[in-house]
């Protein structure tokens, strides 16, 4: 077990969950001869994964109206609004989890919460460090998905190629809703005796070839 990789890792993916970052958006303009060619690179400054989650839920609240507003109608809000809330309801749970078992005293901000693990996982033992690895891999990877959505997202009913469940999988599409950009599984059971994920399975732009092809595939043999 590579420990030094591991810490640098959790250090990568808590700066993504809680920091601000910069962003360049490249756009793109094509010549007559249509080659293309960078027209000029867009560059802001995104709030972390999280605080983007808690954005996108406030404005599902509004989108739904408030209580005793009137305003609202059932059903209103984008389905992708609904999943960006409850992203971010169980990352803020199972952080707080984490932080009760290890002792750690917990903070209002999920953030701050997640900052104190990562300070604390130099004293983990090993697999306790490699759990905490793939549960932040796995927040990381739920945000990510989540908040890249303007729509419901794809979930079609094929196993998950890691846990085998169906009807688990939650897919980010472009914004013309043709292609697969990340996703994850939805399936958060656990280990009845040591509390471990069982799936936690996530694909990012540069893996979520092999879960299209997966999915190809497993129509493919279900159509014959």
């Amino acid at each position: 077990m590579d420990r030094d990789r591991i810490m640098a890792e959790l250090a990568g993916l808590a700066e993504e969950l809680c920091e601000p970052h910069q962003h360049t958006e490249v756009i793109w303009d094509t010549t007559e001869r249509r080659h293309k060619r960078m027209r000029r690179a867009w560059t802001t400054v995104q709030d972390g994964l999280l605080a983007q989650l808690r954005e996108i839920g406030h404005e599902g609240l509004k989108v739904g109206g408030s209580s005793g507003s009137g305003g609202g109608k059932p059903g209103s809000k984008p389905p992708g609004l609904f999943e960006a809330m409850a992203r971010h309801v169980y990352i803020a749970v199972t952080v707080a989890s984490w932080c009760q078992v290890r002792g750690l005293p917990l903070r209002i901000r999920v953030e701050d919460n997640i900052r104190a693990l990562v300070g604390a996982a130099p004293v983990m033992d090993d697999d306790t460090l490699e759990r905490f690895w793939r549960e932040m891999r796995y927040w990381r990877g739920q945000a990510a998905v989540a908040t890249g959505w303007v729509a419901a997202p794809f979930q079609p009913w094929i196993a998950c190629p890691r846990c085998g469940r169906h009807s688990t999988l939650s897919i980010s599409l472009t914004e013309d809703g043709r292609n697969a950009r990340a996703a994850y599984c939805i399936n958060t059971d656990r280990d009845l005796v040591t509390g471990e994920l069982l799936c936690g399975a996530t694909w990012s732009e540069e893996t979520i070839g092999l879960l299209v092809d997966h999915i190809r595939a497993a129509g493919a043999e279900a159509a014959a």
